[in-house]
């Protein structure tokens, strides 16, 4: 499977604004200029993303770590090694329920190599045949990305024919924009990382101050996983999640592949107003992106237009999230979309 991006935006903007004035004989002055629109740096205006990723089929990932992040309604990314002869097979049926409950299950390859010693045609093997095997296991979700066995990133250019985004693990914190989508950094967590609650959740708190990205790396869970590298205690973990929880307007903690969508559908979102009356404004939501793929809710929010106290907003029929916020004295509406999906309506109620 090849990734691509979709379309010219500038061409198709300009002919949508087109579009907008000759059917309505000039612009309004009762639409809202696009700039009165503000995309959410991260979903529901949050200060950071915070993202748990586990490698490697460790059991204890799904006996003990997915049930208690199902406690306080997190997901996480689960990457897969799929060769039924590696060290830790793949349990596909708890694999499966995992992803219905919402959770992402990426490839972390067949074989588990350093792709520096691979060739190219050996590296494509590595990627689309880890890929379409767990296509064909889990279902309600594509494999779209990626951890890399030993960190090593090998032919980013390759591994971004079949990935939209690629782990990797040099200790950073992500930037709001990443400068290289195929290799995001991540921390190690355990005995080889961040070792303490203190420690796991100084990086979080690092990631709000500077409106990042803070990515996790969990391998072994409890010490008795005889093998796997880096165990961490889930009291640790537990701890860590208890206090992102505690923060709810802080953190948003999703699925490694769900905060890259969010990012590129962000960064190439386009806003404008179709029409705006007394009881309802109608918006349309743009992107570059190919929605087989980027289909993540962007939140949106505009003030409240004087007189209206509470409001409905729907999107191809579905009622979205949506709520009434107010900063610095103003009153803003602030809903989810999806771009390219239809129109939003928002309805005074």
């Amino acid at each position: 499977m090849h990734l691509f991006m979709s379309g010219d935006s500038i061409r198709r903007r300009l002919y949508f604004g087109l579009w907008i004035l000759l059917m309505s004989g000039g612009p309004s002055s009762a639409q809202a200029p696009s700039s009165t629109y503000q995309v959410a740096p991260w979903r529901d205006f949050r200060q950071a993303a915070i993202s748990f990723t586990f490698d490697d089929n460790l059991p204890n990932q799904l006996a003990i770590a997915v049930p208690m992040f199902n406690r306080f309604n997190f997901k996480v990314t689960l990457f897969t090694v799929t060769s039924p002869k590696w060290v830790w097979p793949a349990n596909w049926n708890g694999l499966q329920k995992a992803a219905s409950e919402g959770n992402e299950i990426g490839s972390h390859t067949i074989n588990h190599p350093n792709f520096d010693t691979l060739s190219d045609s050996a590296l494509r093997s590595e990627l689309l045949l880890s890929q379409d095997t767990i296509s064909a296991h889990i279902k309600g979700q594509r494999c779209i990305t990626i951890a890399y066995p030993y960190c090593v990133p090998g032919n980013e250019a390759i591994d971004a024919e079949y990935y939209i985004a690629a782990r990797g693990c040099s200790g950073q914190i992500v930037s709001k924009t990443p400068f290289d989508f195929m290799n995001i950094s991540s921390f190690v967590c355990g005995d080889q990382g961040l070792n303490s609650v203190d420690a796991v959740e100084t990086e979080a708190n690092k990631a709000a101050t500077s409106g990042g990205w803070c990515v996790y790396l969990i391998h072994g869970i409890n010490f008795n996983e005889p093998g796997a590298y880096s165990p961490v205690s889930q009291d640790t973990i537990f701890a860590v999640l208890k206090y992102l929880s505690a923060n709810p307007d802080k953190f948003w903690v999703a699925p490694f592949g769900t905060v890259a969508r969010y990012i590129k559908e962000r960064n190439s979102a386009s806003i404008s107003e179709v029409s705006a009356a007394a009881d309802s404004i109608v918006v349309h939501l743009e992107d570059d992106l190919d929605s087989a793929f980027y289909d993540v809710p962007l939140t949106i929010r505009r003030p409240l237009p004087s007189g209206w106290v509470s409001v409905a907003v729907r999107q191809n029929g579905e009622t979205m999230p949506s709520q009434i916020v107010k900063l610095q004295g103003v009153n803003y509406v602030m809903f989810e979309a999806v771009p390219k999906m239809s129109d939003i309506t928002i309805e005074k109620r």
